[in-house]
């Protein structure tokens, strides 16, 4: 979007602000959307040992 010029950083620093605000205030996000649970953000494979 940034780069496509498509919207201003400002624009979208207030999209991801309002986002935030509504998903504070109830509203599902998309993983809870998705029933992913527990299982929405993973930044590593669990149960590995290296």
């Amino acid at each position: 979007v940034l780069l496509d010029g498509v919207a201003t950083m400002p624009e979208v620093a207030q999209g991801i602000f309002d986002l935030i605000c509504r998903v504070a205030s109830g509203q599902r996000s998309k993983s809870e959307e998705l029933g992913l649970g527990d299982h929405e953000f993973v930044p590593w494979n669990i149960g590995v040992v290296s």
